[in-house]
């Protein structure tokens, strides 16, 4: 059975989808489920170089590049890794496709805003690409919460859901040699006591929310000195 995973551009610049490909690939591979793991996205080279230049790149590539010649490299089953590509259903036999669906904040989250005309046509376009998971033979959801969304904004059966939370990988463990954890303290000019958020300064991540919890943590004198830390990136 050939299984084909459908990835997102690099130049999207969302890192973590990268990280679940890869791992969701190796792990397929490892354990060998399928005699044949095909890994596809097209025209790579080509969007590298052109380096998702704006938004009207950006869109080509996504909404009219990749369903058309998706259309002609389906496998037995077919995996799309990431919502933002649920249009790719539209495309493929939706009988045999599987679609991860990650969270669906941009419906989810009311304080939200898309004011300026790029920001409404992000928007229809993410709609436009979620829509397509109403044809997915199968869903999975990484959490309870995502499963609750889809079935909340975009009517899916919950037959369809599968939850697989996603794992997390064997380099992330607690560090118990003193002398290595202050080397990286050093290292990164990291105070004794901090909260440490990763991620990006999106909307969707709400950061406001991040520091008003903070503002009131830091009131509390038995916690000490306490810093927020915080690492990302903040393409857009």
């Amino acid at each position: 059975m050939r299984v084909t995973v459908f990835r997102d551009y690099p130049e999207e610049g969302f890192t973590s989808m990268e990280v679940y490909a890869d791992n969701l690939i190796g792990a397929l591979k490892e354990r060998k489920l399928s005699p044949e793991i095909k890994e596809y996205l097209p025209l790579n080279s080509l969007s590298k170089k052109l380096g998702y230049l704006n938004l009207k790149t950006r869109f080509f590539f996504r909404y009219f590049i990749y369903p058309i010649f998706a259309l002609f490299h389906q496998g037995e089953i077919n995996h799309v890794i990431d919502q933002t590509y649920g249009h790719l259903v539209y495309f493929l036999n939706h009988k045999k496709t599987v679609v991860t669906v990650h969270d669906l904040d941009v419906l989810r989250l009311k304080f939200l805003e898309w004011k300026t005309p790029r920001d409404k046509i992000i928007r229809r376009a993410y709609l436009f690409s979620v829509s397509g998971l109403r044809k997915a033979a199968k869903i999975i959801a990484v959490s309870s919460d995502t499963k609750n969304d889809l079935i909340r904004f975009l009517k899916i059966p919950p037959k369809k859901i599968e939850i697989i939370p996603e794992g997390v990988e064997p380099i992330f463990k607690e560090i118990k040699d003193k002398n290595r954890l202050i080397k990286i303290r050093k290292k990164y000019c990291l105070p004794e006591k901090f909260i440490l958020h990763v991620g990006t300064c999106w909307a969707n991540k709400n950061i406001e929310g991040i520091l008003e919890v903070f503002s009131e943590l830091i009131k509390n004198k038995e916690l000490g000195d306490l810093f927020l830390v915080k690492v990302g990136s903040d393409w857009t």
